[in-house]
């Protein structure tokens, strides 16, 4: 049987891949106009940004089963917004996103993430 990781892994590289694709019929208004017969003003930025969004959720899903953190079937969203380090997942006030960190996964607290993203003092 294929590891939940590893699943999870194919869903996040399939959800980049699409976000790509769509985005490369968003912006080629030959594209659109000669193989799917659609106005140049109609572009599906959303969907973009909605598949990027799952990309990013199944590789930090991924990230967590590989830690061995065990993510409900239930609640799955806002269980890996919390063990990654966000508040809360429901409100879009700025104050939400400063990171409690409760697994120290992000964060100065470690080096080699504060080394790649060069955080300020």
């Amino acid at each position: 049987m294929v590891s939940n990781f590893k699943i999870c892994l194919e869903r996040a590289d399939n959800e980049l891949y699409l976000a790509g694709s769509i985005q490369i019929l968003s912006d080629n208004s030959k594209l659109k106009k000669e193989y799917f017969n659609l106005e140049e003003s109609i572009t599906f930025y959303s969907a973009v940004i909605s598949h990027a969004y799952y990309a990013i959720f199944y590789s930090a899903k991924a990230y967590l089963i590989s830690k061995g953190i065990d993510i409900p079937e239930q609640g799955q969203h806002q269980h890996v917004y919390f063990k990654i380090g966000f508040n809360t997942p429901c409100s879009w006030h700025p104050s939400n996103f400063k990171p409690k960190n409760p697994t120290g996964f992000l964060g100065p607290e470690n080096p080699r993430f504060s080394r790649r993203l060069k955080l300020p003092d």
